[in-house]
């Protein structure tokens, strides 16, 4: 889900690249070319899985907590601006999934629940 997300998001093809330095006569130096941040798989299903759960037990400012750890953990490692768009974009849509998975069991765990209707 979030990978469809990110090749959803991902407009680099529709970017123009950089104009020439106007000054002397030279192109811009490049961004760096830096690899995907690491343990980003283990890291998002504990984002969501401590998502999941302050939702469940009623302390949404559980998530405000997962996001500020997740923000500072990671604050040093950015080192160009796709990494930055790549973080926020994973971030929000692990939070969403984790957000519908979450009012998914609630709306099947609570009274009337999904099938209220069918009851006698």
């Amino acid at each position: 889900m979030v990978r469809w997300v990110f090749n959803l998001a991902d407009v680099s093809h529709e970017r123009p690249s950089p104009d020439p330095n106007p000054w002397n006569g030279q192109d811009p130096p490049p961004e760096p070319v830096t690899p995907p941040l690491r343990g980003g798989l283990v890291i998002g299903f504990l984002e969501r899985s401590a998502t999941i759960a302050s939702l469940l037990t009623g302390h949404v400012a559980g998530i405000g907590v997962v996001v500020a750890v997740k923000g500072l953990a990671r604050y040093g490692e950015f080192t160009n601006a796709r990494q930055r768009e790549q973080f926020i974009i994973g971030t929000l849509a692990s939070l969403l999934w984790a957000a519908l998975f979450a009012a998914a069991a609630l709306w099947c765990t609570t009274d009337p629940g999904p099938f209220g209707a069918w009851r006698s």
